[in-house]
């Protein structure tokens, strides 16, 4: 029997997904006032979380979401307009839910949970019926149009009957019980007609009872023992077209149907536990612990590869190869699991746009593709932020105002598109946006005044090298600090932490055209492929993904100039760093011929000296101690064959 920390968590799992369902509906309601089916959406989930809370305990959470429904339920009857100032309340609504969630999963209490200023403003717009059941009691007979007589008529081979359920006095979820009898009835009849409306029944329109007109291949007795069983009614009665419905409680099946009632709801229960058993949900903690327990299977897997080297022994060879293609397939359906379509975070910012865009007075349109791209959790728990600071930009910094774009001859309302794609062992996200582009000017100007470099380096660097300043810590191009920008922090935040996870940036830009930046990000990070490089006397790891090419460089076609080296390959000059002296390592001594490993960096390349090529083969990172992080050049620890520990390389600090 599942636990009440069970029940708990599917709680938390169930409302997010619904929270998040809201602010998407209520932006599509926002440019559809009109859409049926997006206010049906809405209401769906703010019906769920109600009852879910409800059952749960949490009352002013129900209370909350309850508030919002019967809104949400005027809005669908045509009492109250969909008004920009009721859709202020309807979002507010939304955060104070989410805000409520956070509440609830921390302490489990609901004592600092303050719900009635938004209460309030909900119940200025709810206008309630005085009897709200007096039209959904029990029909004396379901109407039937033209349509319908045609239809039956169609089909004189089949059994037609009326089925009414009267709800039990005591039933306090009508909603599902109606549901399931609606359920029960399309899987084994055609629906010609009900009453109230389908439609009403999923949004919870219900009074005392339902009635269904249906058309079926079945027996009244098969279609009465398939229904025999369910709860939450006084009584179900199948009735033929034509009779009368009488209000008395009535013997719903004979007692011979009982049993043969009994053996279908057995046999269905048996295949329902077969279905469920196919799918189980999975903590995230557990899938966490479960990925460490691969990575020590890995680490021990390689530790036996190099044992192996040294016994030969064809009976080990063999069972090693075993071993090997076993824990790579572990590994394969552990990381797999592991993986969450980005759209997950995608669809958080629709809503922040809008509310961004709403504070600056302009009007932002933003396009979401690619949100079944899939990444390891770990990752997009750290690419939030940086997509937070970049969309944050976009409005503030890039997108004009109406008047601006007016006079510029563009459309009043900006785009910002957002689009994730697949690259061989990575993913790139694009962000982009017709605002005004960055101006190298302006740039250049900023840079200087807050002294991050002089005049003298300002010009001589090209247009897009000033572009990539925007990356530099305490530069910022506005004038005026806002909530938004202005402290020079957010790019900053974006390039330091896109590093940290393997991955790069890149900047393009023109000015009064618009500004489009990428981000190069790795699938995963708990298990990755790297180069395995030395470097003095030490083994360091380059993620795989970052490495262009390895080549091998004759000293002599090594240039300086002005105390930079780089080489020419393939007629390109390529920069060079070479990492003993970067890493400070001692008595490091070079050959005629130099081992390079070239790395993507931005829109250019780059080469990294180091003395041999170790080995290519994953490896599984480990974080920093706090004492090592923030070092230099660092951006995580790994477990070597050996046992011995290795470090991992951010490229992107030694450039």
């Amino acid at each position: 029997m599942p636990t009440v920390k069970v029940f708990r968590e599917e709680f938390f799992s169930e409302a997010m997904e619904h929270v998040d369902n809201l602010n998407k509906y209520l932006l599509a309601l926002e440019d559809s006032p009109g859409d049926e089916d997006v206010i049906n959406d809405i209401f769906r989930s703010a019906h769920t979380l109600k009852g879910n809370a409800n059952t749960m305990g949490f009352t002013k959470f129900g209370n909350l979401a309850h508030a919002l429904e019967d809104l949400l339920a005027n809005i669908r009857d045509k009492k109250v307009e969909a008004t920009s100032e009721l859709m202020d309340i309807l979002f507010e609504t939304c955060d104070k839910l989410e805000d409520g969630l956070e509440l609830l999963e921390k302490d489990n209490s609901e004592n600092d949970f303050e719900t009635s200023s938004v209460l309030v403003k909900l119940n200025k717009y709810v206008k309630r019926d005085q009897n709200p059941n007096e039209n959904h009691s029990v029909p004396e007979h379901i109407k039937l149009d033209e349509a319908d007589w045609d239809r039956i008529n169609q089909t004189k081979d089949k059994n037609t009957f009326r089925v009414i359920g009267a709800f039990d006095s005591t039933c306090k979820i009508k909603f599902a019980k109606a549901l399931l009898l609606l359920r029960e009835l399309s899987n084994n009849s055609e629906i010609v007609k009900s009453s109230p409306s389908e439609d009403d029944i999923k949004t919870g329109k219900l009074g005392s009872g339902v009635e269904f007109l249906i058309i079926t291949d079945k027996s009244k007795e098969d279609i009465g023992s398939i229904l025999a069983y369910l709860t939450g009614f006084d009584h179900i009665d199948l009735l033929g077209i034509d009779a009368k419905y009488e209000k008395k409680k009535l013997n719903k099946i004979e007692h011979e149907n009982k049993e043969r009632a009994k053996h279908k709801i057995t046999e269905k229960n048996k295949n329902e536990a077969i279905k469920q058993v196919q799918s189980v949900k999975i903590s995230i903690e557990r899938l966490d612990h479960l990925m460490n327990l691969v990575g020590e299977l890995l680490i021990n897997n390689m530790r036996i590869k190099n044992i192996a080297t040294s016994v030969h022994s064809k009976e080990l060879s063999e069972i090693i190869q075993s071993f090997d293609r076993l824990v790579g397939e572990i590994q394969e359906e552990v990381m797999s699991e592991r993986m969450i379509p980005i759209g997950a975070i995608f669809n958080r910012f629709p809503r922040m746009i809008r509310d961004l865009s709403k504070k600056e007075n302009k009007k932002v349109n933003i396009i979401i593709e690619g949100e079944e791209i899939e990444f390891d959790r770990t990752v997009l728990d750290e690419i939030g932020d940086p997509l937070v600071h970049i969309l944050r930009n976009s409005v503030d910094h890039g997108i004009e105002s109406i008047e601006e774009r007016n006079k510029a001859d563009k459309p009043e309302t900006g785009t910002i598109s957002l689009i994730a794609t697949r690259k061989k062992n990575a993913a790139v996200i694009e962000i982009s946006d017709d605002g005004t582009g960055i101006d190298p000017i302006k740039v250049k100007n900023s840079a200087i005044k807050k002294g991050l470099l002089t005049a003298e380096e300002a010009d001589s660097m090209t247009t897009h090298d000033l572009q990539k300043l925007i990356f530099r810590p305490g530069l910022s191009t506005n004038e005026v600090v806002t909530e938004v920008s202005g402290r020079g922090v957010g790019m900053d935040v974006v390039e330091t932490k896109v590093r940290q996870l393997g991955g790069n940036v890149k900047v393009l830009s023109e000015k009064g055209k618009g500004t489009k930046i990428l981000l190069e990000l790795p699938l995963t990070l708990a298990i990755v492929n790297a180069l395995l490089v030395e470097v003095g006397k030490e083994t360091y790891a380059i993620q795989l993904s970052q490495v262009d090419r390895v080549v091998r460089v004759p000293t002599d076609d090594i240039k300086t100039i002005q105390g930079n080296a780089s080489v020419v390959l393939m007629g390109n000059d390529i920069p060079l760093v070479d990492l003993a002296h970067e890493l400070q390592c001692r008595d490091v001594k070079y050959d005629k011929m130099m081992t390079v490993v070239v790395v993507e960096k931005e829109m250019s390349k780059v080469g990294f000296i180091v003395q041999n090529i170790i080995a290519q083969q994953q490896i599984l990172i480990k974080p920093l101690d706090n004492l090592v992080k923030g070092t230099k050049g660092i951006a995580g620890a790994m477990i070597l064959g050996g046992g011995d520990i290795g470090l991992i390389l951010d490229v992107g600090a030694f450039t």
